[in-house]
């Protein structure tokens, strides 16, 4: 809550809800209140892949952002050999828009 009072980025945790062990964070990693959109990314514990954490956070962030946050934008990157996160990010309704060659 204190992020977000300050206008910062809220990193969540991701818990299995039968033990409240955590397995991975998510969140955005940028909100720029001028454009009204942010940048959201998600990191799972490797044994917890393929489980659906990352896809339902993801849902989650999207809903936040525009729900609550009232943002017009959201974006995620991924790696090109990352079809893993690729395919999570459309299962969460989003478009891939192109390839930033060289971005990092």
């Amino acid at each position: 809550m204190a992020c977000r009072e300050q206008g910062q980025p809220n990193p969540w945790t991701v818990t299995l809800k039968s033990s409240l062990k955590m397995v991975g964070v998510c969140g955005f990693s940028l909100i720029n209140p001028h454009f009204h959109c942010g940048e959201i990314g998600f990191g799972i514990a490797k044994e917890h892949w393929g489980k659906g954490f990352a896809t339902e956070c993801t849902s989650a962030l999207i809903k936040e952002g525009f729900d609550v946050l009232k943002l017009h934008r959201i974006e995620a990157h991924c790696s090109v050999e990352n079809i893993a996160s690729k395919r999570v990010l459309e299962k969460a309704g989003m478009l891939c828009e192109g390839t930033l060659r060289e971005r990092l």
